[in-house]
């Protein structure tokens, strides 16, 4: 019994060996902490990004940015054929997604929608150049920026990419942020209304008409900003938080912890947020956990080299009012 036991061993230390030579203990570029309400995570890696490169008609996003979807299961790209892949937004359903993508790395970026479970992407617009930032609008149509004439307009159309309107006009650049809940699309622009260097936070219907300033109390920069359940309006004050809410006639500080936040923040089912968060400009942005009123935040997904930016989960969301 003896030779017997010390061959299997010795099998065994073999075939250890071997795996690690052909795997490796490689080190997690990310980690995933949910709890058990987490549903899976999409965000974006981007070697460089500025959220504020579109006040100069310019991308956001270095080359190669890229989509993944991250699970209790691990992670893995979104589109992993494309060159080039950001800015997720989930379907009302939680079954689809839009994006903006290049297939190619000398493609024009576009818009297009790809179903979670083994779906293939589908193009929605063929713009002559640049179209980003997409949303999910009622009645399969959709909203997202338009590059035209080396500057970003708004844009809304079919899922078909037909009939196209376009939003806002006037000098300088808009970029849709986020879709009420009452319809409306939450868009960023400077201040005074395409004129100065100081992103604003407006709103305008699906069809073009009041077109308005969300408050008046201007003065800091404003953008990025999402709705949350409460109806409450969240965004990047500066470099910190702040938030509009329907009892204040200005906004309202958030006192999170200090570093610099790009926005974009997602409500958990449990209430807590997903943010993107560094610790000052000289490092790269990471998605944080934090629940309000906490003093520390939680790490959610990380990379040691490049921005991790856009936290999107995959669920089903309240439908907007379709526009009267």
């Amino acid at each position: 019994a003896r030779p017997i036991t010390v061959g299997l061993l010795s099998l065994l230390i073999i075939i250890t060996i071997i795996s690690f030579g052909i795997t490796g203990f490689a080190p997690a570029s990310s980690e995933f902490s949910s709890g058990s309400d987490s549903p899976p995570l999409l965000f974006t890696v981007a070697k460089q990004y500025n959220p504020l490169a579109w006040i100069r008609g310019a991308d956001r996003f270095s080359s190669a940015a890229t989509i993944f979807l991250q699970d209790a299961g691990g992670r893995h790209p979104l589109i992993p054929s494309f060159a080039a892949s950001a800015d997720p937004n989930v379907s009302f359903d939680g079954k689809r997604v839009l994006f903006a993508g290049q297939q190619k790395p000398q493609d024009h970026w576009q818009i297009w929608e790809v179903t979670l479970i083994a779906g293939e992407p589908q193009r929605v617009t063929s713009c002559e150049d640049d179209c980003v930032r997409p949303f999910y609008l009622p009645d399969d149509r959709v909203v997202y920026a338009k590059k035209t004439g080396d500057r970003f307009v708004i844009e809304a159309a079919d899922l078909a990419g037909n009939k196209a309107v376009q939003l806002t006009y006037g000098p300088r650049n808009f970029l849709p942020t986020a879709v009420l809940r009452d319809g409306r699309i939450l868009f960023e622009a400077t201040y005074p209304l395409g004129t100065n260097d100081m992103p604003e936070l407006y709103t305008v219907y699906s069809d073009g008409s009041g077109v308005e300033s969300y408050r008046c109390d201007h003065g800091k920069a404003r953008y990025s900003g999402k709705q949350l359940a409460s109806g409450d309006i969240v965004f990047t004050s500066g470099a910190g938080l702040a938030r509009f809410t329907s009892a204040r006639a200005q906004q309202v500080r958030i006192p999170a912890p200090d570093g610099e936040y790009s926005g974009d923040p997602e409500e958990t089912p449990s209430g807590d947020w997903l943010l993107a968060w560094r610790p000052d400009p000289k490092t790269y942005f990471q998605v944080k956990r934090w629940k309000p009123g906490d003093a520390s935040l939680s790490s959610v997904a990380e990379e040691q080299t490049a921005n991790v930016i856009e936290p999107t989960l995959v669920l089903e969301r309240t439908t907007p009012k379709r526009h009267p």
